[in-house]
């Protein structure tokens, strides 16, 4: 389904079958389905459900639908609670106990001063690591199926895109030799006399947010860009919670080693971390760029070795 803005005004809106006026479909029981309003909020499908032979024509209503959101998490409201009560029992307190009572006070202007800043805060809204990784699965696992359909190897190259492109690199998939790829639209491309699949890679829209970020240029050579893109990782995404690096410029090859990845094995299609990194090294390189993603062990530790 294509997605459309749909305007502050309330509206009436139509999905189209065929042989079935809107009266004739309004009579129809057990309607419902969603939206969502430009609010944010989610908003209900009125009118009647589609017969199984898909004609008909649907008449939409819209009304209001609200969803209670947590924002804050229960130990956080007992955070919250508990300096609160603590600050109202040291100026109680103080009012009751002369001695001490300059101490009381204090106390209680930093309960309640402890509060008032965990309540600001606290209360944005987070994405659990394992939901994140479990997403990321599903979207790995498709991509690895429809290369596979198209008859692209298991080689994944990262190309740095000319100057004046939008993107900074593309994920380039040869097509295996004997694959039979077809000229399916879209799919088929070829690039630099190479048949295969041309994506936009995942750390594409990393690696912008790293130049953002950074306070200097992007470096150019290996050992200083490396050291850049592992720092990142550690301390701006936070993807990781430790990147080791060895750059061999003679064989023009760099080892990283990660561990604590937040979106799980680094052997899946086109994975952040690893796609965020080679990205980096190809257009600060400016060169082609391949890797291979080994286990070390059954902690998470990987070892990334481009070329």
């Amino acid at each position: 389904m294509r997605r459309r803005n749909l305007p502050s005004e309330r509206t009436d809106v139509s999905l189209e079958y065929p042989h079935m006026s809107p009266e004739e479909y309004d009579s129809t029981p057990d309607a419902s389905s969603a939206a969502f309003d430009q609010g944010g909020e989610k908003r209900a499908f009125e009118g009647g459900t589609a017969p199984a032979n898909g004609a008909g024509t649907s008449v939409v209503r819209d009304r209001t639908v609200q969803f209670p959101v947590a924002t804050r998490t229960t130990r956080e409201r007992l955070t919250i609670a508990g300096f609160v009560a603590i600050g109202v029992f040291c100026f109680a307190a103080g009012f009751v106990v002369s001695a001490g009572r300059e101490v009381l006070f204090s106390l209680g202007g930093i309960g309640l001063f402890a509060s008032v800043l965990t309540y600001g805060v606290t209360g944005t809204r987070s994405i659990e690591a394992r939901d994140g990784a479990e997403v990321y699965k599903t979207c790995a696992t498709n991509l690895e199926a429809i290369t596979a359909t198209f008859g692209s190897n298991t080689e994944r190259i990262y190309v740095p895109n000319p100057d004046g492109v939008e993107s900074e690199a593309r994920l380039f998939v040869p097509a295996a030799v004997d694959g039979g790829v077809q000229d399916a639209a879209g799919f088929s491309i070829v690039d630099s006399g190479e048949r295969g699949l041309v994506l936009e890679p995942t750390g594409a829209t990393l690696f912008r947010e790293f130049e953002r970020a950074l306070d200097e240029p992007v470096a150019t050579s290996p050992e200083l860009l490396v050291e850049q893109l592992t720092d990142s990782l550690k301390r701006r995404f936070e993807f990781v919670t430790d990147a080791d690096a060895t750059v061999r410029p003679d064989e023009r090859v760099v080892t990283i080693t990660i561990s604590g990845s937040v979106f799980g094995p680094l052997d899946q299609f086109d994975h952040p971390v690893a796609s965020f990194l080679a990205v980096g090294l190809a257009v600060g390189l400016d060169r082609r760029i391949s890797f291979e993603a080994t286990a070390l062990s059954n902690d998470g530790t990987w070892v990334l070795e481009y070329r």
